[in-house]
């Protein structure tokens, strides 16, 4: 089960043993009346396992062979694989404006390391106005019953740091509100990896110095994208997108059209006109307008 399904199912639990009453429950749950009455309907009939995703244990439709996924797994460890080394991960934080991402890995998201994150942030693009984050007791965490009762707002050590910098920290609901920093993760996880395989990078205190050294060596932009093409003073060119520059490549003659698009388009025939015959009552039609009226007469049936 995720996170979120296991919290609900621990709070309908203390529903069954009658520890808070289903209003109680709302507020916990962050849900309306009516949904938590439709959790607990499912919480009663069905158990623990009516929480449970329907899908959670099957094999995907999309899922590619096994003798394929057995040989693409067999060329990664071949040219990407190395050593066991010590697991470590990102604290990632991305602009959602401009797409502008800074990373900094360590053993273990801690408040440390968000802030280290965050100071780095601060240093070179300057404060931001709030965090998108998700529910981590890093940045955010559940009222205590203390805290409950006058009503302040549960504020973690981090909390404490961007509220002394007047910024606000939102809770994600799920991964997905927070896409283009799961994107990022994802890109991390796969072709950052086999990157830094390459030159035998094995602890996060390398990859940290690799990334400072080599930002943004290689930029993609996503197809379609408007770029602004810049010509200094010493007349070279520069593309530029979002305020960075991006590399190029000149095309030194205009690549051959295909045999197929140089053929000229031929004119299928057009099929003969059809008239009718002299006698067609088509042709004994007549219009009178003497009345001001058109008027449609056959002279024959």
């Amino acid at each position: 089960m995720s996170q979120k399904e296991l919290r609900r199912l621990g709070v309908l639990s203390r529903v069954a043993a009658e520890k808070l009453k289903l209003v109680e429950a709302t507020e916990l749950l962050r849900l309306s009346y009516r949904q938590v009455k439709r959790l607990w309907r499912i919480f009663r009939g069905q158990g623990p396992e009516g929480f449970k995703h329907g899908n959670a244990g099957r094999r995907s439709s999309r899922a590619k062979p096994e003798k394929f996924r057995r040989q693409v797994l067999g060329l990664v460890r071949k040219h990407y694989g190395g050593e066991p080394g010590e697991r470590f991960g990102p604290t990632l934080a991305a602009d959602d404006a401009t797409g502008i991402t800074l990373a900094q890995l360590g053993a273990e998201e801690t408040t440390w390391a968000a802030a280290d994150c965050s100071r780095a942030w601060v240093e070179k693009y300057g404060i931001p106005q709030a965090l998108y984050t998700d529910w981590k007791n890093v940045y955010l965490r559940e009222p205590t019953p203390q805290e409950q009762l006058p009503g302040e707002a549960p504020l973690t050590q981090f909390g404490r740091m961007c509220a002394k910098r007047g910024v606000r920290i939102l809770g994600a609901s799920s991964p997905q509100a927070k896409g283009r920093c799961e994107r990022k993760h994802g890109v991390h996880q796969d072709r950052l990896i086999k990157l830094l395989r390459l030159p035998g990078i094995a602890i996060f205190e390398e990859t940290n110095q690799y990334l400072q050294l080599e930002p943004n060596r290689k930029r993609y932009l996503p197809a379609g994208s408007k770029v602004v093409v810049e010509q200094w003073r010493d007349g070279s060119l520069h593309v530029v997108y979002r305020q960075g520059e991006v590399a190029r490549k000149a095309i030194e003659a205009l690549p051959q059209r295909h045999a197929a698009a140089q053929r000229k388009l031929v004119r299928p025939p057009q099929p003969a006109v059809h008239k009718p015959r002299a006698d067609h009552p088509w042709r004994q039609m007549r219009m009178i307008s003497a009345t001001g009226k058109a008027e449609v007469f056959l002279s024959g049936r």
